[in-house]
């Protein structure tokens, strides 16, 4: 018979669930020493970062460190706890470019005596490079509902540590430079609706990234869109009656429209029983669609259709027709 030597194993657990702690001693008023080489790293501070890096204390009841910081001067007073760290580095981002941050550093042990401060480091933050070109900028035109019309723009957020804001620049043309005469406005969200627009009009968008040194991104790729007409019904008819089974809709053809959705509801505010969807046709001024064979309309029955607009690649529609009734054929 196989012997099954079960002792090293139990031994292996007990050794590894036996985990050692320095335990608090409530006598112990000595605090460990004054955090060593505290400095910057200049290499890797600057845009509104400043790296700081110091040695590791090597006491057996050591718990953390403690960086303070104040601004514009080295007044003991002013110092506040910045944060509390086992780390012996700290990146601190988003500062300011016209304040120089003064900083000092202790160390605790487990018994929370904490060391005296060490001498102050200190760094004015420098505004290298510009911040990155905002990204997915997508401008949208709507003409909806109980909705105002307007041109809604949005884009990807920046992930700078010293951003401060976007600058959004608009024109009527595509040609035009990002200044002070087609400057729209400035904001920290990613995203805005531009209600001061024509229905009809085809507006154009760009975007930069301003940071805490006020400098600014190049413009973002242009983007443009247009708040479409609501689309003008010609057949059926609104109230017609005696329609065929498989009626043809007709409407108007709308400048600026890529395609449109025909809608055909069982009452005026709901019950869609079909979705058609036409490209915008390269000539001509009036778009049709027939219903189809399937679903099949039953005779001398009241439906509702009505068109939607979309423009560019909006996946939403741009506008749409008022909502016509029509009566089947018996």
């Amino acid at each position: 018979m196989k012997k099954i030597w079960m002792i090293p194993i139990l031994t292996t657990l007990l050794v590894f669930s036996c985990e050692t702690t320095t335990p608090i001693d409530e006598d112990d008023l000595t605090p460990p020493g004054v955090p060593a080489n505290f400095r910057i790293d200049e290499e890797l501070s600057g845009d509104g970062e400043i790296m700081l890096k110091w040695n590791a204390n090597n006491e057996d009841d050591f718990r953390s460190y403690r960086l303070y910081r104040t601004t514009n001067s080295d007044i003991e007073t002013t110092y506040t706890l910045l944060i509390e760290t086992t780390q012996n580095q700290y990146l601190n981002v988003g500062l300011d470019y016209n304040t120089t941050y003064y900083y000092r550093l202790s160390s605790i042990d487990v018994n929370d005596n904490e060391s005296e401060k060490g001498d102050e480091v200190h760094l004015k933050p420098l505004n290298l490079i510009p911040p990155a070109i905002p990204q997915g900028v997508k401008v949208y035109g709507y003409n909806v509902p109980s909705e105002p019309v307007r041109i809604d723009v949005q884009w990807t957020a920046n992930t700078e540590t010293d951003f401060l804001h976007y600058n959004v620049y608009k024109f009527t043309s595509g040609l035009f430079a990002a200044d002070s005469t087609t400057f729209l406005q400035n904001l920290t969200t990613t995203s805005f609706s531009d209600t001061a627009i024509s229905i009809g009009t085809k507006y154009y968008y760009k975007v930069t990234a301003v940071d805490k040194g006020l400098k600014e991104s190049q413009t973002s790729d242009l983007k443009s869109d247009l708040a479409l007409a609501n689309p003008e019904q010609t057949s059926p008819a609104a109230n017609a009656t005696g329609q065929p089974l498989r009626p043809t809709f007709t409407w108007q053809k709308l400048d600026g429209a890529t395609k449109y959705n025909v809608i055909v509801q069982t009452s005026s505010q709901s019950g869609e029983i079909w979705t058609g969807t036409v490209v915008q046709p390269t000539s001509g001024t009036t778009v049709s669609m027939q219903f189809p064979v399937s679903p099949v309309l039953a005779k001398s029955t009241n439906y509702y259709w009505k068109v939607a607009s979309f423009s560019s690649d909006n996946t939403q529609a741009n506008s749409y027709s008022p909502t016509w009734r029509f009566t089947t054929t018996n």
